[in-house]
């Protein structure tokens, strides 16, 4: 059933990509956990080396663009584009905190919307099954309690892969310490198979990614095209959802943080009337608009279990 379902145009140039458009185009990845040691130097190299270069969903979505001209004239092979780098980043609770962000305490609960944050998926590691799976924070490669940031850089380019890679090393910790206030707590690393962008099970559809309801800031282009007839999926199979099931949302003119609607009589679930005010009321810091909650959970996959499964079916 198609519906005609009220959207809203989103403020893209002041959303990282990654929380809507994700950063799957880009050749080799570098997911970076970090920890603050100088509060004053950390915040000169946010403010210095990091915000200007965050990727926006309008970054990306001219990278987009470009990419697939590109790959056009490359008879369908990933292009290299020079100086597209795709940076977002990311705060533990207890970075938030080390930084005196302020406004980080509404996080903290209890029983408030940020109580999960703040507690940290260490704490939660019963609660997500870690423990009983004998996958505990004890055995994690980031240790057993959060970093304070999360720094994600995708590349095309190798030579600039390798220079990232040597800045953020543990081989550079003390000029990193000396330089920034920050430390490397630990790095991973991930590439594509194949010229053809594939992740590693063989896959190139991205179907990982959600569908988000609303448009760019132009009012015109949908986050998520649509499938031809139906205005409720964007990929076949892919349900479209309400933009604030991802994002800390104001509208400017309503108020609204466009959520989820209640389903009601069979009817296409809609969009809520939900207001930022009576849901968060003056709680929620205003520079956490636009931005999102992330769940970063490193788990092993086994590849060839998965094709051993569908062989035998």
């Amino acid at each position: 059933m198609s519906s005609a379902i009220e959207e809203p145009v989103l403020p893209t140039g002041d959303i990282q990509a990654d929380i809507l458009l994700g950063t799957n185009m880009k050749k080799r990845m570098l997911v970076i956990y970090l920890d603050i040691v100088g509060v004053a130097l950390a915040k000169s190299w946010l403010h210095d080396e990091i915000a200007a270069k965050l990727t926006t969903a309008n970054d990306m979505r001219l990278f987009r663009q470009d990419f697939r001209r590109q790959r056009a004239v490359n008879g369908g092979r990933k292009p290299v584009l020079p100086n597209s780098e795709a940076l977002s980043i990311a705060f533990s609770y207890h970075g938030l905190v080390a930084l005196d962000a302020p406004g980080a305490d509404a996080f903290a609960g209890p029983g408030d919307f940020g109580t999960p944050f703040s507690l940290g998926l260490e704490k939660r590691a019963s609660v997500l099954g870690d423990d009983e799976a004998g996958a505990g924070p004890d055995t994690w490669l980031t240790g057993s309690r959060s970093p304070h940031i999360m720094l994600q850089l995708g590349l095309d380019d190798d030579s600039e892969f390798v220079e990232m890679q040597r800045l953020y090393s543990k081989e550079n910790s003390e000029w990193l310490r000396a330089q920034w206030g920050i430390e490397v707590v630990f790095a991973d690393e991930a590439e594509h198979i194949d010229g053809q962008g594939s992740e590693h099970f063989g896959f190139k559809d991205g179907l990982s990614n959600p569908g988000v309801r609303g448009f760019f800031d132009d009012g015109v282009t949908p986050i998520t095209s649509r499938q031809a007839g139906d205005p409720d999926f964007g990929k076949p199979g892919q349900d479209l959802i309400a933009a604030g099931e991802f994002l800390v949302l104001r509208d400017p003119i309503n108020d609204r943080i466009w959520t989820e609607g209640k389903v009601e009589n069979g009817e296409p679930r809609g969009t809520s009337s939900e207001t930022f005010t009576v849901k968060y009321g003056s709680r929620m810091p205003s520079w956490a608009i636009n931005g999102a909650f992330l769940a970063n959970r490193r788990l092993r996959q086994d590849v060839a279990g998965f094709w051993r499964w569908c062989d035998a079916a």
